[in-house]
């Protein structure tokens, strides 16, 4: 499970206390404070608040994988973030975004007043949709990661490119309707993540992401060769250049879950 981005990892007891200071090394430099480093210690031994499974920032070991924490304060505007390489029998149990969802609904005042309405139009267009970032761990912490302006941050799937597509135009209607920004990323073939919005767009390339790149694709490419079943050739020819030579930044925004 450390190669699906979007799942939370919880870890085993004990496994905290020795990850600890590899946590408080990872924080940005103007983070280590000591009363941010204490919040920090607050947080993973006591809040005792998951991880969410990353793409590396650096080359990890066979059977290795990153996780970062994203904490429930921060500096300023900037979130307080660190990440930790780990194996999988660190973890005591992975929740996935579509777990989160059900989770967060069943709360009888959810994370954001939204997702009710959004987990019907997935269901009456034959999408599964999950529930990441903020709201996402608010939902499993019921610690204040959400703001008034926070977006709310979704992945999803679907059988078939038609239901996805009958989701976008309902959650366009959605957006004219309500004031909130909704993101969400489709996953497809539990590998590849591409933005809902450019997945419909007129642009012949969509930008993916995985556990270990991102990269930039043809579209119709790309789909075809999901569609056909050929997952070898994803890689081997539908992929021009890749997207962080274009832009450095997709890899920070995306280590460490949501914004």
């Amino acid at each position: 499970m450390l190669n699906r981005r979007h799942f939370l990892a919880f870890l085993r007891p004990g496994v905290e206390v020795d990850l600890l200071p590899t946590v408080l090394a990872g924080l940005p430099g103007p983070m280590r404070e000591p009363d941010i480093e204490a919040a920090v210690h607050l947080a993973i031994l006591v809040n005792r608040i998951p991880g969410i499974v990353a793409r590396p920032t650096a080359p990890c070991a066979a059977g290795e994988g990153q996780i970062g924490f994203a904490f429930p304060f921060r500096v300023g505007s900037q979130r307080v973030r660190s990440a930790v390489r780990i194996v999988e029998r660190h973890v005591h149990r992975f929740v996935s975004p579509w777990e989160v969802m059900a989770l967060a609904l069943a709360y009888d005042t959810p994370p954001h007043p939204a997702l009710a309405a959004i987990a019907e139009i997935g269901h009456a267009s034959g999408v599964r949709v999950g529930l990441i970032g903020s709201m996402a761990m608010q939902a499993v912490t019921a610690l204040p990661y959400a703001r008034p302006d926070s977006d709310i941050d979704l992945v999803v799937d679907a059988l078939d490119i038609e239901s996805l597509e009958n989701f976008h135009g309902e959650m366009r209607r959605f957006a004219k309707r309500n004031p909130w920004k909704v993101d969400c990323e489709v996953e497809f073939d539990s590998r590849y993540g591409i933005k809902l919005d450019e997945l419909f767009s007129t642009s012949k390339n969509i930008i993916i992401k995985t556990i270990d790149n991102v990269f930039l694709a043809e579209k119709i490419r790309f789909i075809d060769n999901l569609e056909k079943g050929e997952k070898d050739k994803v890689f081997s020819t539908g992929f021009s250049v890749s997207a962080t030579e274009l832009c450095p930044s997709l890899i920070s925004t995306d280590t460490y879950g949501e914004r």
